[in-house]
């Protein structure tokens, strides 16, 4: 099983972790909790001769109380969850209005390098919880005092279940502002973030909050399915039984599922007629994993793929006064079927909405900019067996009469 942490969100701050592929830390002396890393959790106090080296006793203890801010001051930690159903925790994000992304934490500390920083964990570390401050104390306990700043919180916490992972002395190279931060003259230097480019594959899990807007939800979902088209994706709903929130799975459809989905086609109409268009593409699909020319889930739109759809379209549709056999065009606008997903070359979702401003369903567009399409990973498992093959193939047909 995958080690898999999770990240709370707002709306707008999913559509950036998405949008950017990456993870964010902000400083520790940004959080809410005012005791958090703080080196008033460490006793610096009665200092022993041996260790005054002729100074006074509240020079040193100041001294190394300045330290201990100053490993706070150059510190950026990423706070993840080992829970994704906390209440709690998702009425603190826009009042279960928000966002939970699952990573695949294996997977994201290949990402994350040593030129990030000075010090840097790949792999995160559960906090701490405590019900008093008991102070080590500086002197005589044997006591990483580093890693007891940045671990230790408040038992008032708990809930979190908290995994941190820490960049110290982040290189410059890695952080930024947030981009409604760019339009002020003036800022702290503690409030820029450090961030870790992570691969699609990071991105395991995505959970809505049950009061999740409609129309958010669908940019989001179009946003993680085009960075990794294998995510899963869950809604969170309230548990009647109890003082919970529990979890469904959506998009985990079955044979039964794609035959309704495939006869129900989101299609143009003109005079009265439904364009064939995606079912002539969808037929060619078929055949193309039949026949072992589609050997993965990345559909490419090679000319073979058109060759194919020309055939069908003369075999199913014929001359049509209506409609044009332009193969682009499906296979670009079956991106508006919850199964189907392009995959640019570059620049993500982004990328998508800027060429539906243009003429995005010309073949040499979709080469230039589409790098493949995908379908749900359970529809293309499905495919490789005959009998769905031929089952969904027939409501395809079915559908041009």
């Amino acid at each position: 099983m995958s080690n898999l942490l999770y990240k709370y969100l707002d709306v707008n701050g999913a559509i950036m972790m998405l949008d950017y592929s990456n993870l964010m830390y902000a400083n520790a002396t940004m959080f809410n909790d005012p005791f958090d890393c703080h080196p008033s959790l460490i006793d610096f106090s009665n200092v022993p001769i041996e260790a005054r080296r002729g100074w006074p006793a509240n020079f040193i203890e100041e001294m190394e109380s300045n330290r201990h801010s100053n490993y706070r001051n150059d510190l950026w930690i990423c706070s993840l969850s080992k829970v994704y159903n906390s209440i709690l925790m998702w009425s603190y994000y826009n009042k279960h209005e928000g966002v939970c992304i699952g990573l695949n934490m294996d997977k994201v500390a290949k990402c994350i390098d040593v030129r990030y920083g000075m010090m840097v964990t790949p792999y995160g570390r559960d906090v701490q919880y405590r019900d008093v401050v008991n102070k080590p104390n500086y002197y005589r306990d044997r006591e990483d005092f580093f890693n007891y700043q940045v671990y230790t919180k408040a038992k008032a916490w708990e809930h979190e279940q908290e995994v941190r992972l820490f960049i110290y002395k982040p290189s410059p190279m890695f952080m930024s502002l947030l981009p409604f931060q760019h339009d002020r003259n003036e800022f702290d230097h503690k409030e820029i973030r450090t961030f870790v480019r992570l691969s699609a594959e990071c991105f395991e899990s995505i959970y809505f909050g049950v009061k999740i807007d409609k129309e958010r939800k669908e940019k989001i979902i179009q946003l993680a399915k085009t960075l990794n088209p294998d995510i899963k994706i869950y809604q969170m709903n309230i548990d009647p039984q109890s003082f919970n929130v529990i979890e469904k799975q959506e998009m985990n459809y079955t044979i039964s599922d794609y035959i309704e989905l495939f006869a129900n086609l989101h299609t143009n109409k003109q005079q009265g007629k439904k364009a064939p268009h995606k079912a002539i593409m969808l037929i060619c699909v078929i055949e193309l994993i039949e026949s072992r020319h589609i050997l993965s889930n990345q559909i490419e739109f090679t000319e073979e793929l058109e060759n194919c759809f020309l055939k069908n379209w003369k075999r199913y549709v014929g001359e049509s006064f209506i409609f044009k056999p332009k193969a682009g065009t499906p296979f670009w606008h079956l991106n508006s079927e919850p199964f189907w997903q392009l995959i640019p070359f570059e620049g993500g979702y982004k990328r998508i909405i800027e060429l539906q401003k243009g003429n995005p369903y010309s073949p040499s567009t979709i080469r230039k900019n589409i790098k493949y399409a995908v379908m749900n990973k359970e529809l293309y498992e499905l495919l490789q067996d005959e009998s769905n093959q031929a089952t969904l193939r027939d409501i395809l047909i079915n559908s041009i009469k």
